[in-house]
């Protein structure tokens, strides 16, 4: 969520040559003369970048006992042929991390983000630093905090003592992105927290929710608890939520989870009971906006009804409007329905009341100009008519119309249509089609009787040169065949819904 030439800000020139080379590197490889191109320097330059590579790949190799290679062969360049899915992100994910902590703006970063008030000494000694490079340093920090345009700054508070100043939710949000792009299973970058003390708060809730997460999940919501736990104990409070973004916290926020974390601040006289439910509030918005699978499907479609039920808050009441707009021109499920308003809401308060606006830029897949775009903007720019001139307002239409624009295509069967035709063998025709039956769900893939209504063709003959995909089935007793054949539907698919989507790039 970091903008690139932020992240640009950590790395070395040769760093981000290579983290650009292992990024195109999955699954094929790369000619040399297009790595020169793509980043535009010399051809002995991209040689120095590789081979750097390649020592920094034996060194993860060393440290995992892994056996990957970095190959130029014939002047392309390709990882092994044995690396695994698994192994290209564990070492991407071991490549990012060993480059930023390397960079002494990310490690300062890190340390003004947790300590808030400091010395200079504090800082050079902390990070092993002398004093003067540390004043430069604080230099490169406030360009950072420039360059973000965050309305967070390091100001001086007395003669020695510094401090970081800003909106209390924007460093939190800051905080916790930072140290997010390196986040891994076993790494843990706080100085004044352990993950332990995390966990023992999750006993002490006894959340069964957190028991089924996935690692990288458990390690998101110990981030954030982290980073609201270090503020909360230095005594840093947020400003108060408006009374509407209370009211849906309160519709929201049901799980016994949270009354019992107050408890738990409370024991330990971390601040008075208001101001520390307006935490948990702000902190339970974040946690299910970063970490989906806190809520699951049903819990998200009960939570979409009750704030129907309560549509005249004014938050609740323009995604309600927005909806019922939808509506009037496409059908969606009941469920659906649900999910959207409980979707909308959720986005709409972190987006804009807890400014997640201010991180957030625009993709790079831009929604294709479609009368079904059009209509949704327009039906966002209708209910929301009261933030049009908000900062947030065209993070908000940008982030409602991906939103929807899922749903509503989704929702709308369009399979692919398949025509199975067998010229030599023409009993494999039932065995294909049954196969693919089987398979595909009738909202995917759609048997066609005519060829002329298909949009891939299957057969051991060429039938007739057509706009629609062709896919040579030789025998349906080749494994190869069959492997081919479900992978090449997959790509149609997957392309189909990409479009059906709205997205293209």
């Amino acid at each position: 969520m970091l903008p690139e030439n932020v992240l640009r800000l950590f790395f070395s020139e040769i760093q981000l040559q290579k983290l650009l080379i292992i990024h195109d590197l999955h699954n094929y490889g790369i000619q040399v003369t297009v790595l020169e191109r793509k980043l535009k320097v010399s051809k002995k330059k991209v040689k120095r970048a590789i081979n750097s590579l390649q020592l920094d790949i034996a060194d993860y190799n060393d440290q995992n006992k892994k056996e990957l290679l970095l190959i130029v062969d014939k002047n392309v360049v390709h990882l092994s042929k044995n690396v695994k899915d698994e192994d290209y992100v564990q070492l991407l994910q071991y490549i990012r991390e060993k480059y930023l902590l390397s960079s002494s703006l990310y490690n300062s970063l890190l340390f003004v983000l947790e300590q808030r008030k400091f010395t200079v000494m504090e800082l050079a000694n902390n990070l092993s630093y002398s004093e003067s490079y540390t004043y430069k340093l604080l230099k490169k920090i406030e360009s950072f905090f420039l360059i973000m345009d965050l309305g967070v700054s390091i100001l001086k508070k007395s003669d020695k003592i510094l401090c970081l100043s800003g909106e209390e939710v924007v460093i939190r949000l800051l905080h916790y992105l930072m140290i997010n792009i390196i986040s891994s299973k076993n790494s843990w970058y706080f100085q004044t927290i352990s993950e332990l003390q995390i966990e023992t708060i999750h006993s002490f809730v006894n959340s069964k929710r957190i028991k089924t997460f996935s690692p990288p999940n458990l390690k998101r919501v110990n981030i954030i608890m982290a980073v609201y736990e270090v503020a909360i104990r230095k005594g840093y409070v947020s400003a108060e939520l408006p009374d509407s973004v209370k009211s849906v916290g309160r519709i929201l926020n049901k799980e016994k989870e949270l009354p019992m974390y107050l408890t738990y601040l409370q024991k330990r006289e971390l601040g008075e009971t208001g101001g520390l439910h307006d935490e948990l509030i702000q902190l339970a918005f974040i946690l299910n906006y970063f970490t989906r699978e806190l809520r699951t499907k049903n819990e998200k479609i009960v939570l979409g009804k009750e704030l129907v039920n309560n549509n005249r808050n004014k938050i609740i009441n323009p995604c309600v409007l927005l909806i019922n707009q939808i509506c009037e021109k496409y059908t969606l499920t009941e469920d659906s329905y649900f999910l959207l308003v409980y979707s909308i809401c959720n986005h709409f308060i972190v987006i804009h009341y807890l400014k997640l606006y201010k991180f957030m830029k625009f993709d790079k897949f831009q929604l294709r100009n479609e009368k079904t775009e059009k209509f949704i903007k327009s039906a966002i720019k209708k209910s929301f008519s009261k933030y049009y001139k908000e900062p947030s307002f065209g993070k908000l239409v940008f982030n409602f119309t991906k939103i929807i624009m899922g749903y509503v295509k989704l929702d709308t069967d369009i399979p692919v249509g398949v025509y199975v035709e067998f010229q030599r063998r023409p009993e494999y025709k039932s065995i294909v089609e049954n196969a693919l039956i089987h398979n595909y769900s009738a909202n995917a893939l759609k048997l066609v009787n005519n060829y002329k209504d298909a949009d891939i063709i299957i057969s051991d003959n060429y039938v007739v040169k057509t706009n629609q995909e062709y896919f040579y089935f030789r025998d349906v007793f080749d494994k190869v065949a069959w492997n081919k054949l479900g992978a090449y539907l997959n790509e149609i698919i997957n392309k189909e819904i990409v479009k059906s989507v709205g997205f293209s790039e």
